[in-house]
């Protein structure tokens, strides 16, 4: 399954967190969206890409995306908030 939804008119809001939880076979998400990281998207076990440039997320970006293990592209370019990048050893 695809997702596209740039240059969309959602303009309040964060992104509800279901969006990540029941779509567990996506493989393409783009997104432009406003608020928290969502800390679900470490369930969509099979994305290998991620878009996520041109929003206004906040916070800091899930340890669930660590687990996104067929992910090859994560694009945060042009973000227009400030986030915080937490990196974990692999101990």
């Amino acid at each position: 399954m695809e997702l596209g939804l740039s240059d969309n008119l959602f303009t309040a809001g964060p992104i509800l967190p279901s969006l990540f939880s029941n779509w567990t076979e996506m493989i393409s998400l783009k997104l432009e969206f406003s608020g928290e990281f969502p800390v679900s998207i470490g369930n969509l076990g099979l994305l290998f890409t991620l878009n996520f440039s041109r929003n206004h997320l906040t916070g800091t970006i899930p340890h669930g995306l660590g687990k996104l293990t067929k992910l090859e592209l994560l694009d945060l370019s042009d973000m227009l908030e400030e986030v915080d990048i937490m990196c974990a050893s692999s101990n």
